[in-house]
């Protein structure tokens, strides 16, 4: 995440401060005096601490030249010209934090406040140290304007991709692409539409230009499936910093208008969306393009738009500031930006994202191999020790489709796996598990359920393998780390490994109690593996000790969507009822 540091002459300055430090906190990192942990160190030692590690400095400079500094413990080793260093006087706090600036080659924004600056008793230091700072300042700017704030965050984000076209400034864990968020950045007004396979780096890149324009004052709002919002998709300072603009669709295989009107309430844009959800659809979709167009300071991003219904895509169709992201092209925006591997000059600098161990001659050939699609570099350089390249380097992913991807993934998977087929096997049978409930994968009903032998070692190998993570926050739970993999594995579920799952489950439930959501998931695969009319009796059992507050109520539409499809005419009138009844508690009339 950037370290954004706010420099200023503290007394004078301090209500102003603290209001444009939470703002520079709510998109980046704002690192200030108000947020100094004491830990035994100096305020001046801990402050030039902070100030070094940090990307970006705002100063803000008023005729109050601040504090001096009496002694100075940190000069032995400071870069800057400093007088305290010959005994030739003082400087103060907020002189020294810019000379530091200077000499560590720091990138920085300068502004000067309105306050007296030419009164006859301004003092010597003060002027100097104007003098010092030159031409380079952004000019005089009044504190006590309500729009200060903004316009120091406008300046800032101007900057900030202007750096980072220069190369001067790079994001944290992210490679760049500075010609594409450059592209973005300029339609982001109207309608962009970024599309290629998966595990490319299209969400990463949309939720870095979309940081930006929250800096500029911009509203945002993403609407994705669980699917997307799974680790290993998507700029993780974003889904740190925005997490209250980030909404998540009922399915995990499709996003529906319901989807959109209730992300719009969620956010307030929305008062009265019981009432639009009664409406016909054609009146839906022109309330929210209603919405839409009334909010010009206002972003949308739809996130795997693929998996869009149609009356979404009708939606899009007919709006601006928006911004659509999905794996084949849709045809529907203005501005259509097709998103390959990283380049070429780059590629080292992403593998280096992942490991600084990886040898000279393998670097060289990930490079060749994996073309640049950050996924599956990411995949190689963690593994690179378990892989035999020479059986994998027929292999080409430029210009590659969505199936090519998946077959590359899962030839790489068995090499990794090649001396352990029982750590592919369980890894494959994984895939299966719903990894959006929350208490998934549960480590020790994996052991207890699974049919391998020496379980313990094997979950080990996949954890160490970095196959799967733990999930934050959770004992004893973990998640795939690339949800690109599991999508893959989980195309190669069988009738097999949905048995399997449900074994899982039945054993989750005996050792933590009869869980209403397990109890779905089971029936869920239940259906997948052999849906016999008895699973439609169990439904009926199952919706009336559900309630919309459980995650599987909704998960129980699927259920309902499969099994309706596959039973014999006389079972269909139950589904229907049951599905009518999940609906509309919904409020999906």
């Amino acid at each position: 995440m950037l370290n954004i540091f706010l420099s200023s002459t503290y007394r004078d300055l301090k209500d102003s401060r603290r209001e444009i430090l939470n703002k520079l906190d709510s998109v980046f990192e704002g690192v200030g005096m108000e947020k100094f942990i004491p830990d035994g160190e100096t305020s001046h030692k801990k402050c030039i601490q902070d100030l070094k590690k940090s990307d970006i400095v705002i100063f803000l400079l008023s005729s109050n030249y601040g504090t001096l500094i009496e002694v100075c413990e940190l000069k032995e080793n400071c870069k800057a010209e400093c007088p305290m260093k010959t005994g030739e006087g003082q400087i103060s706090y907020t002189h020294c934090e810019y000379k530091t600036t200077i000499s560590e080659g720091i990138l920085h924004q300068t502004y000067f406040i309105k306050k007296e600056w030419d009164a006859f008793d301004v003092k010597k230091k003060i002027t100097q140290f104007k003098e010092e700072i030159g031409k380079e300042n952004l000019g005089f700017i009044d504190i006590e304007d309500p729009n200060v704030v903004q316009l120091i965050c406008n300046n800032l984000a101007k900057k900030i991709v202007e750096w980072h076209t220069q190369d001067r400034l790079n994001f944290n864990n992210f490679v760049d692409r500075e010609e594409v968020l450059n592209e973005i950045i300029d339609n982001i007004d109207s309608k962009v539409e970024v599309w290629g396979v998966g595990g490319i780096g299209k969400t990463s890149l949309i939720e870095v230009a979309l940081l930006i324009q929250k800096l500029k004052g911009k509203r945002i709002l993403t609407i994705g499936t669980s699917r997307a919002y799974a680790s290993g998709s998507g700029y993780e300072d974003f889904r740190i910093k925005c997490k209250d603009d980030q909404y998540i669709a009922d399915s995990r295989d499709k996003i529906t208008i319901y989807d959109v009107i209730n992300a719009f309430a969620e956010i307030g844009l929305l008062s009265n969306a019981e009432e639009v959800i009664k409406l016909p659809i054609e009146k839906k979709i022109e309330v929210l393009q209603q919405k839409i167009w009334g909010e010009k300071d206002f972003i949308l991003f739809i996130d795997d738009f693929h998996l869009a219904s149609k009356n979404v895509v009708n939606m899009a169709k007919s709006v601006d500031h928006l911004i659509l992201s999905s794996r084949r092209i849709m045809y529907i925006a203005r501005k259509e930006i097709y998103l390959s591997g990283i380049n070429e000059k780059d590629r080292k600098d992403l593998i280096k994202l992942f490991s600084t161990e990886v040898p000279e001659n393998i670097m060289e050939i990930i490079n060749k191999l994996a073309e640049g699609h950050p996924v599956s570099t990411e995949l190689l350089v963690k593994n690179y020790q378990n892989i035999d390249f020479d059986k994998i380097k027929t292999f080409e992913l430029f210009d590659a489709d969505d199936n090519q991807v998946k077959d590359f993934y899962e030839r790489v998977i068995k090499e990794i796996f090649s001396n352990n087929p029982q750590a592919l096997i369980l890894l494959k049978d994984l895939a299966a598990l719903n990894t959006g409930l929350p208490t998934n994968i549960n480590r020790e009903s994996v052991l207890k359920s699974y049919n391998i032998g020496n379980s313990k070692k094997v979950f080990k190998t996949l954890v160490d393998t970095g196959m799967l993570k733990k999930k934050e926050g959770k004992e004893g739970t973990y998640e795939f780390y690339f949800k690109h993999i599991q999508e893959a594995l989980e195309d190669l579920t069988d009738k097999e490994s949905h048995k399997k799952t449900i074994e899982y489950y039945e054993k989750k439930r005996e050792i933590y109690g009869d869980n209403i959501d397990d109890a779905v998931e089971a029936l869920y695969h239940k259906v997948k593996s052999n849906p016999t009319e008895e699973l439609v009796r169990e439904t009926l059992e199952i919706i009336d000790k559900i309630q919309p507050v459980h995650y599987g109520f909704k998960r129980l539409i699927d259920v309902g969507e499969e099994l309706v499809v596959l039973v014999s005419e006389p079972n269909k009138p139950p589904i229907l009822v049951v599905l009518g009844n999940l609906y509309s508690d919904l409020g999906r009339f």
